[in-house]
């Protein structure tokens, strides 16, 4: 878990920190990975892997194939489907 930069080891899963967040402002990328929506500056699919979220930190995220679909879902009309440039 990252906050302020700062990577935090926490002993629980992320099945469990997700259903204690709103969904509004989280979504499941991965089963490592969980994105608050706000950083989230773009998403492009990568042929059969499933895709990428990029951060508004320049930072690239791994979606997942089984939940490439619901991730896109969830955060259509928000960004770019593409990288966007400078990022």
């Amino acid at each position: 878990m990252w906050d302020t930069g700062e990577r935090l080891l926490l002993a629980r899963s992320l099945g469990y920190l997700l259903a204690r967040l709103p969904d509004s402002d989280f979504v499941r990328l991965h089963r490592q990975y969980i994105v608050n929506r706000r950083w989230v500056a773009g998403m492009e699919r990568q042929s059969t892997k499933g895709g990428v979220v990029y951060l508004t930190t320049g930072e690239r995220l791994p979606v997942s194939r089984r939940r490439w679909v619901a991730v896109r879902a969830q955060l259509s009309g928000l960004i770019p489907r593409r990288h966007p440039a400078g990022v």
